[in-house]
């Protein structure tokens, strides 16, 4: 499908979304190799957590061993969706982008995405965006990392998408070193310019939406992020 786009003229991208899927199984119901997810969980650095994924330790609680695991919803299913699920959406582990391991891991995923012809990226949900947290997004009280320690997403939650935002332009400069690469973001933080453009997420056409759009996309603007997509 890329070859074929790309002798038409146009640039590739596909929507990536900062989770690794937990399934087990593949479309048909056998169990399958997913690379991402095995080398995640198998990463091992010398004074660090096992594992690149955040574990499920919440504030004034002792570890957990179990991983966190966030369900991203895309909406309903119309019936396309080969899981037969209510929704359109997957359960999965989310990268402790807060470990320069772990931006290092994460930044080597897409190798296999850019030998199959992917020109850009479009990073999606990077709230990250969850149906099983508080406010659709991470539980305020679920530790994550910073600065080499552990501290709840309520005190440092913008640095999550800034984190991955990072993790993706350096992966993309070391795979790619002579070419200048596009990012598209959901969201972000200030100094997320470094990294990506940003779009305002999913708007309606509606009068109620263009009211808010405007001072976004000027505020937006005077911040000196690029790149405004309605």
């Amino acid at each position: 499908m890329f070859a074929s786009l790309h002798q038409q003229g146009f640039k590739c991208s596909t929507n990536i979304t900062p989770l690794v899927t937990s399934n087990p199984l593949d479309e048909t119901g056998n169990p399958v190799a997913y690379p991402a997810r095995d080398t995640g969980l198998a990463l091992n650095t010398p004074g660090q957590a096992a594992g690149a994924f955040i574990y499920d330790t919440r504030a004034g609680a002792g570890p957990n061993p179990s991983r966190f695991i966030g369900n991203v919803n895309y909406g309903t299913n119309n019936n396309f969706n080969p899981f037969n699920q209510p929704s359109l959406g997957s359960y999965g582990y989310y990268p402790d982008f807060g470990r320069p391991d772990v931006q290092a891991w994460w930044g080597q995923q897409y190798a296999s995405l850019l030998q199959l012809g992917l020109d850009m990226i479009w990073q999606d949900m990077t709230c990250p965006a969850i149906a099983n947290g508080d406010d659709g997004t991470f539980p305020l009280d679920l530790m994550i990392s910073f600065f080499g320690q552990y501290t709840e997403d309520a005190t440092i939650h913008n640095s999550y998408v800034l984190n991955l935002l990072k993790a993706t332009s350096e992966g993309l400069a070391a795979l790619r070193p002579n070419q200048r690469n596009f990012i598209i973001a959901r969201g972000g933080y200030a100094g997320m310019q470094r990294y990506a453009g940003l779009w305002t997420g999913d708007s309606a056409s509606d009068w109620n939406f263009l009211q808010i759009n405007i001072p976004e996309v000027l505020n937006l603007g005077l911040s000196g992020i690029s790149d405004c997509r309605l």
